[in-house]
């Protein structure tokens, strides 16, 4: 069984230390006090590149309210770097390789032979504090961005 309900808002977020794609550790305490973080969790890049895109799209946008993006993945870092790439995204792309954070965050698909996770929206206050979550445990998912920009201006 999924355990999609596992972090709410209003939970502290798990701490970790990933590598992004550039072979950079990213420690996500390091954005509190300063930064409101918005983890994106994706699993195949082809099917979720429309979905990493209207985060490069709205990026700007959401650096002006004070958050950074970080995309959360189980594929290789060199797959993460090409597809980087190819988009021309802004924002890290993160290498969990093992699924320990996408598992500590509930958005692991168990039923995927692969063990891929949902694709899924968190912001994290500048405290650590989860105040926005979405998973989308259907296939043709549509995210509302307005929906996270408008969490962001409630953070500002």
């Amino acid at each position: 069984m999924d355990n999609v309900n596992i972090i709410r808002p209003g939970f502290i977020a798990p701490l970790f230390e990933l590598f992004d794609s550039e072979g950079e550790k990213i420690n996500l305490a390091s954005f509190f006090g300063e930064k409101i973080v918005v983890l994106v969790f994706f699993s195949s890049l082809k099917e979720n590149q429309d979905f990493l895109k209207l985060f490069q799209e709205k990026l700007r946008e959401i650096r002006l309210k004070g958050g950074v993006v970080l995309g959360i993945s189980g594929v290789r870092k060199r797959e993460l770097r090409k597809e980087k790439e190819k988009l021309n995204l802004e924002f890290p792309l993160l290498c969990d390789k093992g699924f320990s954070v996408i598992s500590q965050y509930g958005v692991k698909d168990t039923s995927s032979e692969k063990g891929l996770c949902y694709p899924a929206v968190f912001i994290i206050d500048r405290n650590g504090l989860i105040r926005y979550r979405k998973v989308w445990v259907e296939k043709n998912f549509k995210p509302d961005l307005g929906e996270i920009l408008f969490t962001l201006d409630e953070l500002i």
